[in-house]
């Protein structure tokens, strides 16, 4: 994913989404104070969790009902530094 509230990072964190899904859970980190542009949504599921490390996910799902980001349970968003 690139970060720079520009390019769709939406396969990008799909994948990285299904890699850590299909290892039985863990962590995704994003790269520090960027912004990352999604056009589809985003299913975090139970045992991910994600650190925003100060970052943005930017969603713009046009002409959707759709949250841009679902969250299950057992799964925590972190903002940390």
């Amino acid at each position: 994913a690139v970060g720079d509230n520009v390019t769709d990072d939406t396969q990008a964190v799909l994948d990285a989404l299904s890699d850590i899904e299909a290892s039985g859970g863990g962590v995704l980190r994003v790269a520090p104070g960027l912004t990352y542009r999604v056009t589809a949504q985003l299913t975090i599921t139970g045992g991910i969790k994600l650190d925003m490390n100060g970052s943005k996910i930017r969603s713009e799902l046009s002409g959707s009902n759709e949250a841009g980001v679902v969250l299950y349970s057992n799964t925590s968003v972190e903002n940390g530094h």
